[in-house]
């Protein structure tokens, strides 16, 4: 497309040609966040769908895989991070609050 918007000597050219830099490096940055991500994803899985014993068994290796991804990437960083922490905090409490009871407990 760059090519035939050189060769017909678009005005356009110059904001098309921005704009097709700046989704090469979000294309390139997704790939990499998924390349790095699948390698915890069967964690996220199993905080998902575990037991209690499973979510308790994941999350050492899942926070170690974790820091791997944010060490490693180049696109993983503090901000993306914080927000999947929060969110894996989050279904943590989920499925803690519908395995336990606390009525039952307290009793």
């Amino acid at each position: 497309m760059l090519q035939v918007l050189e060769v017909a000597r678009e005005p356009q050219l110059g904001k098309f040609s921005g704009a097709h830099t700046e989704l090469a490096k979000a294309h390139a940055e997704a790939a990499d966040n998924v390349k790095y991500l699948s390698t915890v994803e069967r964690h996220f899985k199993a905080l998902g769908s575990g037991s209690l014993q499973i979510m308790l068994d994941t999350i050492h290796p899942m926070l170690t895989g974790l820091r791997r991804v944010w060490i490693i990437s180049r696109h993983f960083r503090d901000q993306q991070m914080s927000g999947l922490l929060q969110r894996i905090a989050r279904e943590i409490r989920t499925q803690v609050a519908t395995e336990v009871h606390l009525r039952g407990i307290l009793r």
